[in-house]
């Protein structure tokens, strides 16, 4: 999910009139017509509807080749489709968010009280002092299925000069608390606390092969989150410092407070709302194979990533997407990697679909550009967004990783194949130990 440069603050670009709410969420004005086809010729007079990261893209094309788009790339806009979360999540925010409320916290920010499950706060005033520490805790607390599990997913680090290396990996990723998904207990027993965890294994070369990273969020938001890696060549997990959330998550061209739907702890950040706007986002047909989309339709002439035109399509479309902007708080602004983080959430899906961060120097640095795609949800589907397929790119030294989609499927709740069901395996420090074996 959305800093200047003394304190790290989150900010929404809203032009709505009156409240917000984000269950009740309309598709935007189709303010360009279906069928248009933007190119490298016409990309400015259609930037006021670019997020950052894909403007910074078309600018870049002439001047680095790794982190601009391949020549001749397009996009084809397309018409609004929705994809809106399950109706129990919906019911839970319903029943719970009356209760929520934030609390005061002795370093100047706030934490949240009285949360359960579903959106803490649905409804937000933009004339609400605290809207934005409120759309904060939305994203905190974003809607996640209970399982996700990505077999195989193709990783393409690029350096300045276009050489390319790839590795593949699994990735698994449980939600401990606040489920609302259908066929799963509200909070699995023995949670320990714990909300959210992800874990990404490298599968190969062989050099890094059973290189592991795990990453935990707390249900209670003032806890510190942590972060264990398992390292083969000593056969041990340890756990990595509270200053690593600016170390590159696996060599990648991201950090660990990139990883996460709003950086870590969010009671360290001040948060300002400053409002919303209709944004081109690109999101597979629901008919797409959810399973291998084939290297070869990924266009890598210039060793950037981006899908060929026959796979774009129209694919391309508006929509409402909040701007959360964060920044720490001044008193542990020492050593942080950013003075400003932006992450772009999807008004209907309550999804980070994006994020960019800015220097201590306020120069544009790193960011991440998605390509979702929608899995059947229930009655719905839902869009799977950066975590399925993105490019992350570092701007200043000319580099990127691309994540493509896995060679041997993606997959959400009860159509996870058993094996990736093993919370204690792929969701516990303990579980580290036993990669090798």
């Amino acid at each position: 999910m959305f800093k200047q440069f003394a304190t790290l603050t989150v900010a929404l670009i809203l032009t709505a009139v009156g409240g917000i709410v984000n269950a009740a969420s309309s598709p935007p004005a189709q303010l360009i017509p279906a069928g248009t086809v933007i190119t490298q010729d016409n990309w400015q007079k259609y930037q006021q509807y670019m997020l950052p990261p894909l403007s910074e893209r078309f600018a870049s094309t002439s001047q680095n080749a790794v982190v601009g788009w391949p020549k001749g790339a397009k996009i084809i806009v397309g018409t609004f489709r929705s994809y809106p979360l399950p109706s129990s999540f919906w019911d839970a925010t319903e029943k719970y968010s009356k209760q929520v409320s934030l609390e005061k916290v002795p370093n100047g920010s706030y934490t949240i009280k009285g949360y359960v499950a579903g959106m803490p706060f649905p409804n937000l005033d933009p004339k609400d002092p605290m809207a934005g520490f409120k759309l904060m805790y939305d994203v905190y607390f974003q809607y996640h299925v209970a399982i996700q599990a990505t077999d195989h997913f193709q990783v393409i680090d690029t350096d300045r000069y276009a050489n390319m290396s790839l590795l593949h990996a699994l990735s698994v990723s449980y939600q401990w608390q606040a489920i609302t998904d259908v066929g799963y207990p509200m909070a699995i027993p023995g949670n320990g606390g714990v909300y959210f965890s992800g874990l990404a294994e490298q599968l190969d070369p062989e050099q890094i092969k059973y290189v592991t990273a795990v990453n935990f969020t707390w249900f209670d938001p003032t806890r510190f989150p942590e972060s264990y890696v398992f390292l083969p060549s000593i056969r041990r997990a340890l756990r990595l410092s509270s200053a690593a959330r600016c170390a590159p998550f696996q060599g990648q061209d991201f950090a660990n407070d990139d990883t996460t739907p709003t950086p870590l702890p969010p009671t360290w950040f001040s948060a300002k709302y400053l409002g919303m706007k209709p944004v081109l986002m690109w999101i597979f047909k629901p008919e797409q194979k959810q399973e291998s989309i084939p290297m070869k339709n990924w266009d890598t002439t210039q060793g950037n990533f981006v899908p060929k035109a026959n796979l774009f399509g129209d694919d391309w479309m508006l929509r409402n997407t909040y701007i959360v902007e964060e920044s720490r708080l001044p008193q542990y602004m020492r050593g942080y990697c950013y003075s400003k983080h932006q992450q772009y959430l999807d008004q209907e899906e309550d999804e980070a679909m994006s994020w960019v961060s800015w220097d201590q120097n306020g120069k544009y640095w790193r960011d991440i550009y998605p390509f979702g795609i929608p899995f059947k949800n229930g009655n719905g589907y839902y869009n799977y967004a950066g975590g399925w397929a993105h490019i992350g790119c570092d701007f200043q030294n000319w580099h990127c990783s691309a994540l493509l989609p896995a060679l041997n499927g993606a997959y959400i709740n009860h159509d996870t194949p058993q094996a990736y069901q093993n919370r204690n395996l792929y969701g516990t420090p303990a579980g580290l130990q036993q990669i090798m074996q």
